[in-house]
């Protein structure tokens, strides 16, 4: 293969020299290599490494709701079996409050679990979506991903990686991403003309 100029990034707070789509987390003090965003949930960044954990985490946590909500919901007992309202709101005093309480958390978990699997099968970060404008290489692509290689091969590589603990970018998925950078920049220069081009 012919030998590519990679763009690489410096991180003046570890002062080392770090991949693309990599990031400083100020939370955790370290370098987050294909960077997502810190959660506070589960107390650590989402990264390269633990983004499908993450994913899984949120998959889970929907359907514990759902079961739950199911449940609570046949636990509840019928209003005529009791003389009077206040009589039915005391048998179900646990059980109403813990039904909103997780209809509540299931409608805060489910977008958020929808979002990052629109992320996935994109090949995006909350990090890259959130904030292009501050990504150099997104500010030639603000509507699509120069890492997106289809929804099939977005999705395999989500959850088949080919090397699960890489914590920079071999050189095989940077030449690729560099090529098609390269062509997507060119298709760009060549609608927009002289001034595209000499920005690149």
């Amino acid at each position: 293969p012919p030998m590519l100029v990679l763009p690489r990034l410096w991180c003046y707070l570890c002062d080392v020299d770090v991949p693309l789509r990599c990031r400083h987390c100020l939370d955790c003090g370290h370098c987050v290599s294909r960077f997502d965003h810190h959660c506070p949930w589960v107390g650590q960044c989402v990264g390269r490494r633990n983004h499908r954990v993450f994913w899984t985490f949120l998959m889970a946590q929907a359907w514990l709701l759902y079961a739950s909500i199911q449940m609570l919901w046949h636990s509840v007992r019928p209003l005529d079996a009791y003389s009077s309202l206040e009589t039915w709101l005391w048998r179900n005093a646990f059980v109403l409050p813990a039904l909103v309480v997780c209809t509540m958390a299931l409608g805060c978990c489910v977008p958020l679990l929808a979002f990052h699997s629109w992320l996935v099968i994109t090949e995006q970060t909350t990090w890259e979506f959130v904030r292009p404008s501050t990504i150099k290489y997104r500010t030639y692509f603000k509507h699509v991903s120069p890492f997106d290689r289809g929804l099939i091969s977005n999705i395999g590589r989500f959850l088949f990686p080919a090397t699960a603990s890489c914590d920079v970018l071999d050189s095989e998925d940077a030449a690729v991403w560099w090529l098609a950078f390269e062509r997507r920049c060119a298709r760009l220069a060549r609608r927009v003309g002289k001034k595209a081009t000499e920005r690149v």
